[in-house]
């Protein structure tokens, strides 16, 4: 049996990549749709209370309702941010996900997302986006309560899964993340394309035989 865990933004989602050069940006008309100054969002929220909130410590939608009142003339609301913010922010990497689905039908495949991510957007993706239908499971920061660059983060899915010992690949665009995986025994990627999971020496074999009923 082969584990294989892939992150979200810059792998599975077209988003924020680590690499500003390959970053797609979900909020490029968000002045002219909601009258929000993105670099605003930014400075107040994603470098502000936001830190707090992805990994467990506040509630998303509490921490915009606070925050509105600086960055807006007060006609939105925290709910239609956060409905936009979504949306938005959910382009997926149709090249990644074409391997995605025939993995998934694999009988010795079992696939994971491994993310720093809030709850409304972990469950937006799992429930809506329909990655369940894909993956396992999915762990996240919110979830777990650290970040990826802890070692607590994969210790803790290590133990939940019974994982230590086991071959478990993963795929992330953010090479510290990749560094902290293998020292609790994790085989990282740095993702950069498709390329890196499609000739990877433990993913091609897969692709070349067909799937057995399960």
């Amino acid at each position: 049996m082969l584990t294989i865990f892939f992150d979200l933004d810059g792998v599975l989602i077209d988003g924020f990549h680590s690499d500003p050069a390959r970053r797609v940006r979900w909020d490029t008309t968000l002045k002219e749709d909601l009258g929000i100054d993105p670099d605003d969002l930014v400075s107040v929220f994603f470098q502000g209370s936001f830190l707090d909130v992805i990994v467990g410590k506040r509630d998303c939608l509490e921490s915009l309702n606070e925050i509105l009142p600086d960055i807006s003339d007060g006609s939105v609301s925290a709910e239609t941010l956060l409905e936009y913010w979504l949306r938005k922010d959910s382009k997926i990497n149709t090249n990644v996900f074409d391997i995605i689905k025939k993995l998934s039908d694999h009988p010795e495949v079992s696939l994971y997302i491994a993310t720093n991510q809030e709850h409304y957007r972990a469950r937006y993706l799992w429930e809506d986006l329909e990655f369940r239908n894909y993956f396992k499971d999915i762990y996240y920061s919110a979830r777990l309560g650290c970040l990826k660059s802890n070692p607590a983060y994969f210790q803790a899915i290590n133990q939940e899964l019974g994982l230590t010992g086991q071959k478990v690949l993963f795929f992330d665009d953010t090479r510290r993340n990749i560094e902290v995986a293998e020292t609790e025994g994790w085989d990282g990627v740095v993702f950069q394309d498709v390329h890196d999971l499609a000739q990877h020496p433990d993913i091609w074999p897969l692709m070349m035989t067909p799937a057995l009923e399960k």
